[in-house]
């Protein structure tokens, strides 16, 4: 369920459009001399990010299974239908007000997560393969980081096939967005630049209604060592806070 199109990821360049491409998980060469691999940058989201915000982590052989399950990119596509309500996304989120203010805004830097044409992506993967497709997690999210505030801004759509109750975003499909973005956020300010979600706390505010766009606005507010903590909300494109959340972040020893 991905457009043909998704060598060219995220670029600053570019205005950072994505142009429904997909800048998902990459491999990266074994570090000699050690049993460590790298996973290379998850996405998540937003693009999320599906929401695919892309998240950075490195571990051990011993720790995860392996997994050979990926999928060549040029094998990945959408049919006329999906290819249509994805353009259709793109127009309405480059004519949202918040992306046309962050776009023109100095002190945020649209991210550019994958600096190399991505290859495949791991079937493994819940918000960058199991949840892309129409009515789902369709267009890969825009991101904004301001490094003075150490802050970023997710703007993704969440499709009306994730539902709880009937109209009704899942509140788990939520959680899943919001553990990526509020990583996203702080993985940079931590040792190594990657870690693991030692908890996850949630106010759910309001229903988020399917079929709409919403940005997750994400703030570190403490590092220390190999702890981050970071917190966010997710606001609907009239600025009502729909959901609140705040995280506790942990750099394992084997990541530094």
């Amino acid at each position: 369920m991905f457009h043909r199109l998704v060598s060219r990821g995220f670029s600053r360049n570019a205005g950072c459009y994505g142009h429904r491409l997909y800048s998902a998980t990459t491999s990266a060469s074994q570090p000699k001399g050690t049993g460590a691999k790298a996973l290379g940058a998850v996405a998540l989201t937003a693009g999320l990010a599906g929401a695919g915000i892309t998240m950075y982590a490195t571990t051990n052989d011993t720790l995860l299974p392996k997994h050979s399950a990926l999928k060549d990119f040029d094998s990945l596509t959408l049919n006329q239908e999906e290819e249509t309500h994805v353009i259709s996304l793109e127009q309405q989120r480059e004519n949202l007000d918040i992306v046309k203010r962050l776009r023109e805004s100095p002190e945020h830097t649209c991210v550019e997560f994958n600096s190399t044409k991505p290859k495949t992506i791991s079937t493994t993967s819940l918000t960058r393969y199991t949840l892309k497709g129409k009515d789902k997690l369709a267009l890969d999210p825009v991101i904004f980081r301001n490094d003075k505030e150490n802050s970023l801004v997710i703007v993704t759509h969440l499709g009306k096939a994730l539902c709880g109750h009937k109209g009704i975003i899942h509140g788990g499909l939520l959680a899943t967005l919001l553990d990526e973005g509020l990583a996203a956020t702080v993985f940079p300010s931590m040792p190594g630049k990657n870690g693991v979600t030692a908890n996850l706390n949630i106010n759910y505010r309001k229903p988020v209604l399917a079929d709409q766009f919403v940005s997750i606005n994400a703030r570190v507010t403490k590092v220390e060592g190999r702890k981050g903590w970071v917190e966010a909300q997710v606001k609907d494109m009239k600025g009502n806070v729909l959901v609140e959340a705040s995280a506790l972040f942990i750099a394992p020893k084997y990541f530094s």
